[in-house]
């Protein structure tokens, strides 16, 4: 059978409709909304370690407000060294 040649400019005319697709598939699965698990759903291990993680989202946490938004964070410890973890999505950021 043996390999069959690519025509550019067919696929100059597919790309935008294949970015589109793509895009529009990762939009929805964004957006799409997902039922919030309780900690105890999320997490069925060590108990020393549930119970610890627990704690830490009872930790109440502060914001800073840019330009018109709100920023919450959260401060944890003491120490000359600063660890900043930043997350993406929609998730929370004690998970």
């Amino acid at each position: 059978m043996g390999i069959v040649p690519v025509n550019p400019y067919r696929m100059r005319k597919l790309l935008p409709i294949l970015l589109a697709v793509v895009l529009l598939g990762l939009l929805v699965f964004y957006l799409f909304p997902v039922k919030k698990q309780s900690f105890d759903e999320l997490y069925n291990g060590d108990p020393a370690v549930a119970r610890s993680l627990a704690a830490f989202r009872e930790y109440p946490p502060k914001s800073l407000e840019h330009e018109g938004l709100e920023w919450p964070y959260l401060t944890k410890g003491d120490g000359p060294r600063t660890l900043l973890f930043l997350h993406g999505m929609g998730g929370a950021g004690d998970i």
